[in-house]
This record gives C-alpha cells, structure tokens and sequence, in this order.
C-alpha cells in the first residue's frame, strides 16, 4: 500500500489494484474516492482498502472523530447505488440524518 500525504489530501493506492482520496480537517474525514479496477472487483479490494484507511485515519489523524462520505456509481459497471450504500453499511457506516442538499446519501462513521 502506498500512502502520499500533500496538504489536507491523502492518496491511498493498492498495489494498483484500487485506489483512494481522503481529505480531512481537525474533527472530520471525507472519503472523497475508492476506486477498484474492473478485473479486481469482487475480491475484497475494496472492504480491505476501506479498513486500511479508516485504521490509518484513527492512528494518524488524532483530531479527527468522524469519517463522512457521499457514495456515487462512478461507471456503469461498477456498483449500483444500492450496493454501495450496502457496502458502507456492512463497514459501519450510518446514513445522516438531514444531509446537506448537495450530498443527499451522506453516511458516516464516528470513530
């Protein structure tokens, strides 16, 4: 796993089989991006990069307390909305209650 920090941006990359953008500030972490190559999808890639970055944000961010993301299908062979949601579920996410206009299926994950 290869970790780049610039700024308030960390840039995860898997082996070049998946990769991720984390921004954050004090209290709070954005998963701006997970993305897994087609040929590695169904492979676990994805949960074990999530889990690797929620462990990095909780030994490296001190401050930071919740994890927020927005989930989008990126491509029409990816997953769909639905088992997007499901999948951050199954890694505790909860959906927020009363999300901005702009981010309507907001989750998050306090740590």
């Amino acid at each position: 796993m290869k970790i780049q920090i610039k700024n308030n941006n960390i840039h995860f990359n898997y082996l070049s089989k998946a990769f991720a953008n984390i921004t954050f500030d004090d209290r709070c972490a954005v998963i701006e991006l997970i993305k897994v190559a087609p040929q590695f999808r169904g492979d676990k890639i994805g949960t074990n990069l999530l889990q690797t970055m929620i462990k990095y944000i909780q030994n490296n961010l001190k401050g930071v307390k919740e994890v927020t993301l927005s989930p989008l299908p990126l491509d029409p062979f990816g997953l769909k909305m639905e088992q997007l949601v499901s999948f951050y579920e199954k890694n505790n996410f909860k959906k927020v209650e009363n999300p901005p206009i702009d981010k309507p299926y907001m989750m998050a994950l306090s740590i």
